[in-house]
């Protein structure tokens, strides 16, 4: 299903593929995507998506977020979203993209281009499977990088 159709007689791409389908289709724990922009990080995060759906590991959708593009305080309202404005009008409320995903996958592109404050906050939702709304996340994450995992990252 990963390599869609792909013919390849590289035993290092496809024991990655095999590698890669055999955890995406049977765990529900984060997947880090890594590679320089434009080695098809997305396209295999979609695969992967469509993989865990066909296998019922979701019932949710596929929500994809350039995290280059958060910055400030909209990141985290963007991302866990807000209970009002700072003025109480209502209907200012938002979910957030942790809240769309929940049941699905959210694919953090360029995690590593999100602020440190943020990185921090995913990392305690994702951990412990809430936010300060106190909402359940559930399912799958997937997030990539573009430049070299940390050494910490790479060592587990």
């Amino acid at each position: 299903m990963l390599k869609g159709g792909i013919e390849t007689k590289s035993p290092a791409y496809n024991a990655v593929i095999d590698r890669t389908e055999l955890v995406a289709g049977t765990s529900d724990a984060p997947i880090l995507l890594l590679g320089e922009s434009g080695t098809g990080k997305t396209e295999l995060a979609q695969r992967i998506y469509e993989l865990k759906l066909q296998r019922r590991r979701v019932n949710g959708r596929l929500v994809q977020i350039n995290c280059a593009t958060l910055r400030g305080s909209l990141a985290l309202a963007t991302l866990f979203g807000q209970r009002r404005s700072h003025t109480g009008q209502a209907g200012s409320e938002r979910g957030g993209l942790l809240h769309e995903a929940s049941g699905g996958v959210l694919f953090l592109d360029e995690i590593d281009e999100l602020g440190m404050d943020e990185q921090a906050a995913l990392l305690h939702a994702i951990e412990t499977g809430r936010y300060y709304r106190s909402v359940p996340i559930t399912k799958s994450r997937a997030a990539s990088r573009s430049s070299p995992a940390p050494a910490a990252i790479r060592c587990g």
